[in-house]
């Protein structure tokens, strides 16, 4: 019998996405969507990180862009936040494969437009929402 063994590392970086953080207002009212979050919510991510108003429609492209593709991988891999079934190994595993270049892509084009200070926050933000969605999804 073959058995597959995960580190909890590697689950942490299962809940990965995000905080990819906020998205438009079309994205944050998707019925059980992990990335939903509210106007409040969205303005406390832009006073967290400090955002000048250039910088704030910038951001919110590069994340509107970056849940867009974390909500299809979800799909993908039949991961949804109201379903009540949790997700099994494989499905993780394969969901936390599809998210790396999500990730990658989304702190390669924040680091264009953000300070070192500010992808401190963000990377912050970012473990926090991965954290929150972790446990919408395993509880």
């Amino acid at each position: 019998m073959f058995i597959f063994s995960i580190r909890p590392s590697t689950l942490l970086a299962l809940a990965f996405f995000a905080a990819s953080t906020f998205a438009n207002s079309t994205n944050v009212q998707a019925q059980g969507s992990l990335l939903a979050m509210s106007a409040a919510q969205r303005s406390q991510f832009e006073t967290r990180l400090n955002l000048s108003e250039s910088q704030k429609p910038q951001v919110r492209e590069i994340i509107k862009q970056s849940n867009s593709e974390r909500e299809a991988i979800f799909r993908k891999h039949g991961v949804t936040g109201g379903s009540g079934k949790k997700p099994g190994l494989f499905q993780l595993v394969g969901l936390n494969n599809d998210m790396k270049g999500v990730d990658q892509w989304t702190q390669s084009a924040l680091s264009k437009i953000l300070s070192p200070v500010q992808m401190r926050a963000y990377s912050k933000i970012h473990a926090e929402r991965r954290e929150a969605i972790k446990r919408k999804l395993l509880n």
